[in-house]
């Protein structure tokens, strides 16, 4: 897939209604320590080390507000 997004509220411009939440990168996951082993987490900590290794794993999350989406859709009637 060759699509990116920097700026997670990019998308609250491009797409009526969405919200952005939340960011989770992958190297905040809690369970990393009880489901891989010690090798695998050594290698994690150096991988997450450097930020833009560390935003390769990250996820965004989003929300419709719903009456925002109905004012916009509205207006372009």
């Amino acid at each position: 897939m060759n699509w990116a997004i920097d700026d997670p509220h990019e998308l609250e411009t491009a797409v009526a209604g969405l919200v952005f939440d939340s960011e989770w990168l992958s190297g905040d996951v809690p369970d990393i320590e009880q489901y891989y082993p010690w090798m695998s987490r050594q290698l994690f900590r150096i991988i997450f080390a450097v930020t833009p290794l560390r935003r390769l794993g990250r996820r965004l999350r989003y929300h419709f507000d719903h009456a925002a989406s109905q004012r916009t859709t509205s207006r372009h009637r």
